[in-house]
């Protein structure tokens, strides 16, 4: 019985590893309310077959800006104090930078192969195009946050989990092709 308890991770560790994971392993869907009724979708996927380390890796990038601001904010609190506020500085702004160097370096090529597709509402101006934008980035989220359930609760394998993932993967262009297209609307 103790051996099982020291084997197993702690609270602290397991939040970690619980904010390292995200929610799902195919990416995320962030829905988000804004001033005036303004409401913003986003869908992000990740590339299908990612492993763990890819997709932590990914996430500790694509969370550069806000751990690397609330890092500077801390470090240059204390730092100030010890060793003076230019020296502080620069030692904070190098640190944080290096560190997200470091964090974009070992997402590596994954980088360019996250695909996201976004949509913006507002109350009153209801297009066609847009509901339906949203209509389709929210049925791919729920196709695959279902897929998660299913595979979780042993009632999908693993495999056509994958191919579902990569059927909503397909759907959303590339950013490059997404650019290319608006270059050549103009």
């Amino acid at each position: 019985m103790q051996e099982d308890t020291q084997n197993r991770p702690g609270r602290l560790q397991r939040w970690c590893g619980q904010l390292l994971d995200g929610e799902n392993r195919w990416g995320f869907v962030r829905i988000q309310v804004d001033r005036f009724g303004v409401t913003r979708y986003r869908l992000v996927v990740y590339p299908p077959g990612i492993s763990d380390v890819e997709r932590r890796r990914l996430r500790v990038w694509r969370g550069a800006p806000i751990w690397g601001a609330a890092l500077w904010v801390l470090s240059e609190i204390f730092l100030q104090q010890l060793i003076g506020s230019w020296t502080a500085l620069a030692v904070c702004t190098g640190g944080v930078l290096a560190l997200a160097g470091v964090a974009m370096a070992k997402a590596g090529e994954a980088r360019s192969m996250v695909r996201s597709m976004g949509v913006v509402t507002m109350p009153g101006l209801t297009e066609v195009t847009t509901m339906q934008s949203r209509e389709a980035l929210l049925a791919m989220a729920m196709a695959l946050t279902a897929a998660d359930e299913r595979v979780d609760e042993k009632r999908m394998s693993p495999l056509d989990h994958e191919a579902l993932w990569w059927q909503v993967y397909e759907k959303l262009a590339p950013a490059a092709a997404v650019t290319s297209v608006r270059k050549m609307s103009h």
